[in-house]
């Protein structure tokens, strides 16, 4: 299920939470299922969450929830540090592109996490997007069909979503 993957990867990103004073929050339904690679759906959390725990700010929060829409699953991961800005939303998923904090020397990363995130994603038939950018707080939302084999379900944005893909 994709709770016990979420739940694998929240735990093997513990202790990089409890070195930052970071409050790990996890909102995954039991018997949620969505046909994926899980090599490659463990990747993408993986990324959102390292990437979230990189940016909250120290004693802060970070959250992963997961739940249906309609054809699909929704996951998104969310902390309260700075935010996307508006004029880096698109640039943010280009491999090694590692944004304004990255560039200043206040967050370590290679550039790559979010490249490799939508390259899965899109793998998958899915989208992936930036909600609210420019707001302080990080927030991605990833969205994956239910079934593969129909191709992903129709688009469909909400106020302040950002499409990335």
């Amino acid at each position: 299920t994709l709770a016990a993957l979420v739940g694998e990867v929240a735990g093997a990103h513990r202790l990089a939470a409890q070195a930052r004073c970071v409050t790990l929050e996890v909102d995954v339904p039991d018997g949620l299922l969505v046909q994926a690679d899980r090599d490659k759906l463990r990747t993408i959390l993986d990324n959102l969450l390292s990437n979230a725990l990189k940016f909250a700010r120290p004693s802060g929060r970070v959250a992963l929830r997961a739940g249906r829409y309609p054809g699909g699953v929704a996951i998104e991961v969310e902390d309260d540090g700075p935010g996307v800005a508006l004029e880096e939303q698109e640039r943010v998923f280009e491999s090694f592109y590692r944004g304004d904090a990255s560039a200043n020397g206040k967050v370590k990363g290679s550039g790559l996490g979010l490249a490799i995130v939508r390259e899965y994603v899109l793998a998958h038939q899915g989208h992936v997007f930036i909600v609210e950018p420019g707001k302080p707080g990080g927030r991605f939302r990833v969205r994956l069909p239910l079934d593969l084999t129909r191709g992903g379900a129709p688009l469909t944005l909400t106020e302040g979503d950002s499409i990335a893909v």
